[in-house]
């Protein structure tokens, strides 16, 4: 075993429980197949390209960027300049599978992924019979399967899986009547998240419109200026960014275009945060979500922590209706970015690292403040502003409060507020239905083994 192919001589390769597994269904006669009998696992060349504008380039993601729930390209390569361009690019539909760092993790590609260069850092797998992929992404989903290849990947700083490992995984094989459950099911969920994104394309470009965002010229602007109130108000704001030209042409045509202005803390009754605690995981704690997985697409095996441990446990619990902002890390990333709380998230303990906020229902709907903040070109680039810090920026729950908030005449606000809500069930639903699936095939891998 040690001198086969791959001369696996490190110890903890036969000590994981991944690795036992794996010779468990080995061991079976039947009732199983290698990987590479019913799909081709391929992996593009190394990238190498030229940085670009974003005018002139085609956008790229990185690995963890497509297991975003809107992933949003940070770098653009020359198209001339990049060798096998081709390579890179996936349909959708294709399942998707991380080979480097956190390798294991898979991803049915989804509409938002084509015409976009991806990281080689992600396996392709196509599989030769269509009807497999509902099953295949399943089983690649479970626990069991993801500690398999967990198991064969090799490194010391940052692990990697190859293309020959995953081709040689043992799959359990199914009734065709199965395969077709998991396909409709898959499916289902790509349906579902894919409308998701339609609706929330529409009410952003409802929004862009009536603010008219396409008037905000910001290119050739080098500065801007700020009054001493501004400057000397009670958060002492002095940093460049907070009064950027762009913030403020944007409040401007906030304030010309709308209603009315509302500041955002006199439309919630509550807008906070929670404080740090000591994290303890087990298998018989409570779902922990954290702000990573909160914000992700094919989230992992769900965390569990012990909360007797931690002072007012039940305070770290949300509500359907409140909004969540991520306040920490970078404001290229995740930092800024808001979800809308569904009854599903009820039953999760949530990071500290959120700043709840509680919409006040006779004064505003939680869905027209979550399409509000959640815009990337008006409630995102007005939360980001706020953020301090150099290493590791955060945004406080008082300057949230102090957003400006544009409103609308109520039946243009209930019809984004519609749409808004609509899409966040969909992506709760798909979620849902995922973590399902995802169970019903550990359930079949575990009845195999028990043969």
């Amino acid at each position: 075993m040690m001198f086969g192919a791959d001369r696996r001589m490190e110890a903890g390769t036969y000590l994981a429980a991944g690795f036992a597994t794996r010779q468990a269904i080995a061991a079976k006669l039947e009732g199983w197949v290698a990987l590479h009998e019913i799909a081709n696992v391929s992996q593009p060349n190394r990238l190498k390209g030229i940085l670009v504008d974003s005018d002139y380039g085609v956008p790229f993601l990185a690995a963890t960027q497509v297991f975003d729930i809107e992933p949003t390209p940070r770098k653009w390569l020359s198209r001339n300049k990049t060798p096998n361009i081709q390579s890179f690019y996936v349909e959708q539909g294709t399942i998707l599978l991380t080979r480097s760092g956190t390798v294991g993790r898979s991803i049915v590609s989804q509409k938002k992924h084509e015409n976009v260069i991806i990281s080689d850092d992600l396996l392709r797998i196509r599989l030769t019979n269509p009807n497999d992929k509902g099953w295949l992404f399943a089983y690649l989903r479970s626990p069991s399967v993801m500690a398999m290849l967990q198991s064969a990947h090799y490194g010391h700083v940052i692990k990697h899986l190859e293309v020959s490992h995953v081709n040689a995984l043992p799959v359990v094989t199914i009734s065709d009547e199965l395969k077709s459950k998991f396909c409709e099911d898959v499916a289902s969920i790509v349906d579902m998240r894919e409308e998701a994104d339609r609706l929330v394309a529409s009410f952003r470009k409802m929004l862009s419109d009536r603010f008219h965002l396409d008037q905000i010229e910001v290119k050739g602007v080098h500065h801007s200026t700020a009054s001493l109130s501004a400057l000397a108000g009670r958060r002492r704001r002095f940093e460049a960014s907070y009064h950027s030209y762009r913030a403020q042409s944007l409040v401007q045509a906030l304030a010309l275009n709308s209603v009315k202005m509302d500041r955002l803390g006199d439309v919630t009754e509550r807008v906070w945060w929670m404080t740090r605690f000591s994290r303890n995981f087990g298998d018989t704690g409570v779902p922990y979500m954290s702000s990573d997985d909160l914000f992700s697409l094919s989230q992992p095996e769900t965390k569990k922590i012990f909360t007797d441990p931690i002072p007012n446990y039940s305070d770290f619990f949300v509500k359907q209706g409140w909004l969540l902002m991520a306040c920490s890390g970078q404001t290229y990333g995740l930092n800024g970015s808001v979800t809308l709380a569904t009854k599903h998230d009820e039953s999760f303990f949530f990071t500290h690292d959120l700043i709840r906020i509680s919409p006040n229902s006779d004064r505003i709907r939680s869905g027209y403040l979550y399409a509000f903040l959640s815009h990337p070109d008006i409630g995102q680039l007005l939360a980001k502003r706020a953020a301090y810090g150099s290493s590791i920026p955060h945004i406080d729950p008082t300057d949230v409060e102090e957003i400006p908030l544009a409103r609308l005449p109520h039946d243009i606000e209930n019809n984004i507020a519609d749409m808004a809500e609509r899409a966040s069930q969909l992506r709760a639903d798909a979620a849902e239905l995922e973590r399902e699936t995802v169970s019903r095939a550990e359930a079949i891998i575990n009845a195999f083994l028990s043969r």
